[in-house]
């Protein structure tokens, strides 16, 4: 019996077609089991900039502790030399070095000249730098969804 390469390839297509449906069936139905899943890989933080202006000077860093209401750092940074425009939304994997236990913070400037710049935590806590973190800015507020560790 001879099988010709056609119905070979019908077959191989039809069973991609399947298995596609049958991943975006789990995909929908056990989100959080990748969520889970992310646990695993870097960490990750998504900076989605919604506010007017553009945003300069993004670091990254490992916090220890706080110290009078600041974070304080320990010296592992990583700063993006990329200007995040408005409307903008990038993803940023840091290059960072924890020992024991610790948070992580982010530091970013505005395009108005009279901004300082603004620290705020992303990381509450993390033993193993994996996870992600959302972070979104607007003209109004910073709002940060974390799932790390």
């Amino acid at each position: 019996m001879k099988v010709s390469r056609k119905a070979i390839t019908i077959a191989v297509i039809s069973v991609a077609m399947v298995m596609v449906g049958i991943m975006a069936t789990v995909a929908v139905k056990y989100s959080d089991l990748f969520s889970l899943l992310n646990l695993f890989r870097s960490f990750t933080v998504t900076v989605d900039n919604r506010s007017d202006y553009d945003m300069g000077i993004v670091e990254t860093g490992i916090i220890k502790g706080m110290s009078e209401g600041k974070i304080v750092g320990t010296g592992s940074k990583d700063k993006v030399d990329q200007e995040i425009k408005s409307g903008q939304k990038i993803k940023i994997k840091p290059d960072l070095q924890l020992t024991g236990e610790g948070g992580i913070y982010l530091e970013y400037t505005d395009s108005r000249s009279d901004s300082s710049s603004q620290r705020i935590g992303i990381c509450s806590y993390t033993e193993y730098l994996s996870g992600y973190s959302k972070v979104t800015i607007t003209n109004d507020e910073v709002t940060v969804d974390e799932d790390c560790s």
